[in-house]
């Protein structure tokens, strides 16, 4: 095959574009182009190739998704990142040798992704849009010194604490939603409409997330989940992968009205208050190599 490879050398343990190339090439492919992720991501698309290959976290992989929507050309995963939680909802696992090894027999799936609409315009998503401990999360980690010699391993745990430093001092906010024409509102710890089970630091907010069915898991979880949650953290800290527990709504198209803070994947925007966001699946508008 033709790969494009969109690579970043920083995430994750970093590897080279070099060693990388080399890898793919051992098995019989020819990568035609390197894109790095300081690099306008469109430029993947600049050179033909069979199929893009994405190196790195789920940064990288999001990136070359939304460049990639619609098109017919597939998307690969080299999970080299911290967290992988793509990689993972579609059991992408072994060394980098291996995954490539695989893609001889790989088939093509199809791979849902998501489109928000809001305050700041349209925007494709991969993993999920949320409020509450996640965004929250989100804004208090970025926050925090860079320290780019820590192990992954030990940075994932490092954002674990972090939820639950957060969700000790977090106070619900009142969430008006509409999932599919039903209106549900209430006053939340955490809303996540999700199109895989894994985001964040591999929380495993609803294991039965599917991005291959065309519809969002919808998480929504109050005051009366709050031990639920500390529970997943607390078993999430200690590497044990036992689900949040806590019940999935399942819907197409979602509209959220609230003035807390978002986040679409790993990015936060803070919008107006009465903003309306529209939140509508895409089936199959990507294909990844499985």
């Amino acid at each position: 095959m033709r790969v494009t490879l969109f690579h970043n050398e920083d995430a994750g343990e970093g590897t080279s574009a070099h060693d990388l190339k080399e890898t793919i090439e051992r098995h019989g492919h020819t990568v035609v182009d390197v894109v790095g992720t300081s690099d306008d991501a469109t430029r993947i698309l600049e050179t033909a190739s069979d199929v893009v290959a994405a190196s790195g976290g789920d940064g990288t992989v999001s990136s070359a998704a939304r460049v990639l929507a619609g098109k017919p050309t597939p998307l690969a995963i080299l999970p080299n990142g911290t967290a992988n939680n793509i990689a993972r909802s579609l059991a992408i696992k072994g060394t980098t040798d291996e995954i490539v090894a695989a893609w001889a027999t790989a088939a093509r799936r199809p791979f849902d992704l998501g489109r928000a609409s809001g305050p700041w315009g349209e925007r494709w998503f991969i993993e999920c849009v949320g409020g509450g401990l996640i965004a929250r999360s989100i804004e208090a980690f970025e926050q925090q010194p860079a320290d780019v010699d820590r192990p992954r391993h030990e940075e994932l745990i490092d954002a674990v604490r972090m939820h639950s430093e957060v969700l000790s001092k977090l106070k619900p906010s009142t969430w008006k939603m509409t999932l599919d024409g039903v209106e549900v509102s209430g006053d939340f710890l955490l809303v996540a409409v999700l199109n895989i089970p894994f985001i964040g630091p591999n929380l495993e907010l609803c294991p039965h997330a599917d991005p291959t069915d065309g519809e969002f898991s919808v998480v929504m979880a109050g005051e009366a989940h709050r031990d639920a949650i500390a529970r997943h953290l607390q078993h999430r800290e200690a590497e044990r992968d036992i689900g949040l527990g806590v019940a999935c709504w399942r819907a197409r198209r979602v509209e959220i009205e609230c003035g807390d803070l978002l986040h679409i994947d790993d990015m936060v925007f803070d919008w107006p208050p009465e903003a309306r966001v529209s939140i509508q699946i895409e089936p199959a508008a990507l294909h990844v190599l499985v």
